[in-house]
């Protein structure tokens, strides 16, 4: 950001930090300058502004450096139908916020839509398949255990275990830690990849008793069920596999 100038606009967005030039036992070399520091608790994100970036303010202030090139269009709201290709353009058609449709000729064109990119899969360009299951591996361990923690009454509310995650792990604020987040993806789909990673693998995986009876009343961590939700269960506990 410093390098295209937009280190500025952000400072005040909370990512400031003390710059300095510095070298070998703190000697300037060539007028070296390094950003040392970081501003004071408390951090909004359970990170230091120096280790994470608030998205919405950096992409603003991407967008409008990109905007100052007079040869640079930035349109917002704007949706790619579709494309044709020919053998020295390409052809898009497009659709802005109002419902207009228009087409645009390009040399080239690149793509920056992400997973689930239309421009993949016009093109029919597949994912490589890294059967690569650890990152769900991670999630579902973490509730697993935070629910067998609540079982055995090591703690006595959901929101306990997802704040020190929050605070003290660095999960992801905006998912509301691990036992919310089980909540909106489903504690039936954690238990049916546990139950996966039990039979693949080895009985260490397998789902606590506390998460399997969740499924069968229909309960969740927080959200509202067929029951109750999980917070305010009166079921008991002595133990769990």
């Amino acid at each position: 950001m410093d390098d295209v100038g937009r280190l500025a606009r952000l400072a005040p967005k909370g990512h400031g930090r003390e710059k300095r030039a510095v070298g070998l036992d703190e000697h300037p070399i060539g007028g070296a300058e390094v950003w040392l520091g970081s501003v004071p608790p408390p951090y909004p994100l359970g990170w230091p502004p120096n280790m994470v970036f608030t998205q919405p303010p950096v992409e603003a202030a991407l967008r409008a450096h990109a905007a100052a090139y007079a040869s640079v269009d930035v349109e917002l709201g704007t949706e790619l139908l579709g494309f044709d290709q020919a053998p020295d353009h390409v052809t898009l058609h497009l659709r802005d916020d109002a419902g207009i449709a228009r087409a645009v000729t390009a040399d080239y064109v690149i793509a920056c839509d992400g997973a689930s990119s239309q421009t993949r899969q016009q093109l029919g360009i597949a994912f490589e398949d890294l059967v690569f299951d650890e990152p769900w591996l991670v999630v579902d361990l973490m509730v697993n255990e935070a629910a067998r923690c609540l079982a055995e009454k090591v703690i006595s509310d959901p929101a306990d275990v997802d704040f020190a995650m929050i605070m003290g792990a660095g999960w992801a604020p905006f998912r509301g830690g691990p036992l919310r987040y089980a909540d909106s993806v489903g504690i039936s789909n954690v238990v049916a990849r546990l139950q996966q990673l039990r039979e693949d693998r080895r009985d260490y995986f397998a789902p606590c008793t506390r998460l399997t009876d969740m499924v069968n009343q229909g309960s969740s961590f927080y959200l509202a069920g067929p029951n109750q939700s999980a917070a305010a269960s009166s079921l008991e506990y002595q133990s769990t596999p």
